[in-house]
């Protein structure tokens, strides 16, 4: 209600802190997200058996949501974070859209479209069957969320398949937590700055980065 609508107020960030530590932190607020991304109420509310499939049992999700989306309002203005106007106000905040969806992303992106192919497949096994060190960017965002932890090994094997020399990795996870097996660290350099910058900068504020390059 009010409180969500003054939120969106705020073009002054100092002001806005000041407005989340007295009046929008409440530990009834933090008790609703609790509730609503509980196990229970994921499954009879979002009804995505994907959602809790590969999540650690013992993760507090509302807490970390909640806490992220908290450091979110410590850095950024909510009217310009799409991801919170969306959750609160169900529209895109039009101060931070895509930049595919923004007229200069637009105008750049049209002209180009000859360049592209869309396939529609298992990412997995298009990986596998694509040439070796064929590839030289891999953005991979969310797809742990949607795997077990042998699909998650056997991604990362079907990208070191695919991958040029140097090439670049990026992967999102959401509420998963994969990690890159010990057999494979020497192949997939990660950037540890550069997954902290991106966590720091991304308005997705419940999501995690790796960050890597592919040394063949």
């Amino acid at each position: 209600g009010a409180s969500i609508r003054r939120l969106f107020e705020f073009t002054d960030l100092s002001a806005q802190r000041a407005f989340v530590r007295t009046t929008w932190d409440r530990a009834w607020w933090r008790l609703v997200y609790d509730v609503l991304c509980s196990r229970t109420s994921s499954r009879l509310f979002l009804r995505d058996p994907a959602f809790f499939a590969h999540v650690d049992p013992t993760m507090r999700v509302g807490r970390y949501i909640y806490d992220g989306m908290l450091a979110a309002l410590d850095r950024t203005l909510a009217r310009e974070n799409f991801m919170l106007s969306l959750v609160f106000r169900g529209v895109l905040a039009p101060d931070d859209l895509p930049p595919y969806l923004t007229s200069a992303g637009v105008s750049l992106i049209r002209p180009r479209l000859d360049r592209l192919t869309e396939v529609t497949a298992n990412i997995i096994e298009f990986l596998e069957s694509e040439p070796a060190a064929s590839v030289t960017r891999f953005s991979l965002s969310d797809v742990p969320s949607y795997l077990d932890a042998p699909a998650f090994e056997r991604l990362l094997d079907a990208v070191v398949h695919a991958a040029a020399p140097g090439a670049r990795v990026c992967i999102r996870e959401f509420l998963s937590a994969h990690r890159i097996p010990p057999r494979l660290n020497g192949v997939f350099v990660r950037d540890a700055a550069l997954e902290s910058e991106l966590r720091a900068a991304d308005r997705a504020f419940a999501y995690r980065f790796i960050v890597a390059t592919v040394r063949r």
